[in-house]
């Protein structure tokens, strides 16, 4: 998207085409966090296939018209519909949630991590040749074609465990069969006091880990120069994918044998290091590798968090929860997106900063990951306090 915004919309830049990315971003994520709570609460009520049908057909006729946007309003606009009508990651959260035993919710969401990185490896090499032979509207369209594609895939789905709409009708004999017991601890609601800290753990966490993404591809171009910067960013941004992909299978286990605080608070501790890496080399070879371990160390680090959301959740809830978990999340991101857009914007604007301007995005969350260790530890036992209660 910066790319095509430079090539396209000819803003070129790094204070107006920073602030475009930015506000292309937050539109994503701001139609995301409004409508997945109504998709989540709808799974509950019709089940999940139904809103994967929804996302997937939908976004694929919506998502090519980017394409066509000849403004960056254009863009943005188009960028907010595809993103609400989607919300298909969280659908498939909430479809594994409701289908899997507690003790392996860590693993499956680590391998639902794992399948969406395979598939964005994929889409970096397929896509990267795309725009490299035959221009970015191919592109646009090949990603409707996918998105299509798993619509089909839907069909094969299997949703085990139909969600049950209670009957309004009072039940005749339930007077007859047992007595109420007093001493009988009345049903937790949804969003007890261990899920709100969760939640505000993933609206920190989504704050800190998306202060730099939309700028990886300026940040190549940066290095690289213009001229190779999109066949550049497909192989970097293949190389993170691997690192994810990976990090899907072995965060996801961990996360059913170690705590959340040993998983959390180390990854962010190497997180703050290879940041500074990505921040301050000028080799494009030593970025990648740098990324890719970013991703290797903290690509499944979202499926802890949400295993520990569908642990404190009643199963009647989870569609419910995990819909207000992406809004939680999608909340961290519009902030992270705004406060990076505005401070790219602001640097950019000055000749004495404009040259780091791009390399501030990756110290900032450098210095925001260091910031967010303790406030996650704490996080952390303060809900399996909660919890425990």
């Amino acid at each position: 998207i910066p790319l095509f915004i430079a090539e396209h919309l000819g803003i070129v830049e790094t204070a107006p085409r920073g602030a475009v990315v930015a506000s292309f971003n937050f539109a994503g994520t701001l139609g995301y966090g409004i409508f997945c709570p109504i998709w989540g609460a709808l799974s509950d009520r019709v089940g999940v296939k139904p809103m994967l049908f929804r996302g997937t057909f939908l976004a694929a006729f919506i998502f090519p018209f980017m394409a066509f946007a000849s403004t960056p309003w254009e863009l943005i606009a188009i960028r907010f519909v595809s993103a609400a009508m989607a919300g298909t990651t969280a659908a498939s959260q909430i479809l594994i949630v409701k289908n899997t035993p507690n003790d392996h919710q860590g693993y499956a969401l680590g391998l639902l991590g794992t399948a969406y990185w395979a598939g964005s490896m994929l889409g970096n090499v397929l896509g990267g040749l795309a725009v490299v032979r035959y221009g970015y509207t191919v592109a646009f369209f090949f990603c409707g074609a996918c998105y299509f594609l798993a619509g089909i895939l839907v069909f094969f789905c299997k949703e085990r465990r139909r969600p049950k709409v209670e009957s309004r009708k009072p039940d005749a004999d339930a007077a007859t069969v047992e007595p109420p017991n007093r001493q009988t601890p009345k049903p937790r609601g949804a969003f007890t006091g261990a899920v709100v800290l969760v939640l505000a753990l993933v609206a920190a966490y989504s704050f800190v880990r998306y202060f730099e993404l939309p700028y990886v591809a300026m940040r190549v171009e940066e290095i690289v120069g213009r001229e190779h910067a999109a066949h550049w960013t497909a192989v970097a941004n293949t190389a993170i994918a691997v690192g994810a992909f990976l990090s899907g299978f072995i965060i996801g286990r961990l996360a059913d044998h170690i705590r959340p605080a040993q998983l959390l608070v180390p990854a962010l501790g190497i997180t703050v290091v290879l940041l500074l890496v990505q921040a301050l080399t000028d080799n494009i070879y030593t970025f990648a590798a740098a990324r890719t371990l970013l991703y290797l160390i903290g690509g499944g680090l979202s499926a802890v968090m949400q295993k520990m959301l569908a642990l404190l959740t009643p199963p009647k809830d989870r569609g419910t929860v995990f819909g207000v978990q992406s809004t939680t999340h999608s909340l961290g991101v519009m902030l992270s997106t705004a406060a990076s857009g505005a401070l790219i914007y602001q640097l950019g604007s000055h000749p004495a900063t404009a040259s780091w301007g791009i390399r501030s995005m990756f110290l900032g969350a450098a210095i925001l990951s260091l910031l967010f260790m303790p406030a996650c530890f704490l996080l952390i036992r303060r809900a399996s306090r909660g919890a425990a209660r």
